[in-house]
Order: C-alpha cells, then sequence, then structure tokens
C-alpha cells in the first residue's frame, strides 16, 4: 500500500505570482509616497523659516570683523581688570571704581558683539541650509 500518491500541480492563472517567505527575510512593506500637496507645503514652510533667519542676519558687520573686535575688546578688559585689582591693592579707591566701570563697559560691549556674531553665524548656517534645499529641489535628489 502507498502512502504518498504524488499528483501534478494545478497551472497557476495568468497574471498570478507565487510569493515565498522565509523567517529569515527582512520583509518591509513599502513607504507610501507623501502628497505632493503636503510635501510642497513643507518645503515652502522650510523657505519661510529659513528666510526669516537670514533676514535677521542682514546689515549686520562680518564675521571676521566682528570677531577683531572681540578679541580687542577682550584685551582691553583684561587690562582695566588688572588695573582694578592693582588700584584695589594699593587701596586706590577713586581708580579702582574708575577702572571697574570701564571693565563693566567693556563686558557689555563684548557680550553685545557677541550676540551679534551669534546672529551671523545663524544667518549663514540658514543660507547654507536654504541653498542645499534648494539645490537638492532643481537637481531632483532626497532632501
Amino acid at each position: 500500500m502507498k502512502i504518498f500518491k504524488p499528483r501534478t500541480p494545478e497551472p497557476l492563472p495568468t497574471g498570478a505570482k507565487i510569493q515565498v517567505y522565509f523567517a529569515s527575510d527582512r520583509h518591509r512593506q513599502p513607504k507610501a509616497l507623501p502628497a505632493l500637496a503636503d510635501a510642497l507645503a513643507a518645503i515652502d514652510q522650510e523657505k519661510v523659516r529659513l528666510n526669516a533667519i537670514i533676514e535677521t542676519g542682514r546689515g549686520l558687520s562680518a564675521k571676521d570683523k566682528l570677531r577683531k573686535s572681540i578679541a580687542a575688546i577682550t584685551v582691553a578688559q583684561n587690562e582695566s581688570y588688572q588695573a582694578y585689582t592693582n588700584a584695589v591693592a594699593r587701596s586706590d579707591l577713586s581708580t579702582a571704581e574708575l577702572t571697574r566701570s570701564r571693565h563693566s563697559t567693556h563686558n557689555a560691549e563684548r557680550r553685545r558683539l557677541q550676540i551679534e556674531l551669534q546672529r551671523v553665524e545663524a544667518a549663514d548656517a540658514a543660507q547654507t541650509e536654504l541653498n542645499q534645499l534648494m539645490r537638492s529641489l532643481t537637481e531632483g535628489g532626497p532632501l
């Protein structure tokens, strides 16, 4: 007595596919493409955001000029602090008060220039990012 009787397989209908999944395969669903209108709206929002950052940097001094100014003010600030400590050591209170106020003025100016430098650097970074975005759009590459 035969236990197994082989049969020929039935032919597949036209257009049908055989798909075999193995446990070791990493099956992924294909990503749904974003709607074109949503993608264009997101690009427009990003352009507006970057242009706003760029506008805050317009009219400000160049980065190199700001860095040189900050370095010069830092040197002057250190000198005024040294003069202040010398005046305090000599117990010359009028000179100490004058040099302390000069030191405070230098400190405020240095902070102002550092904030301006940060704005310029942020505007430059936004301009670079906007250029990359526009280049990728014109080349049709990934965003």
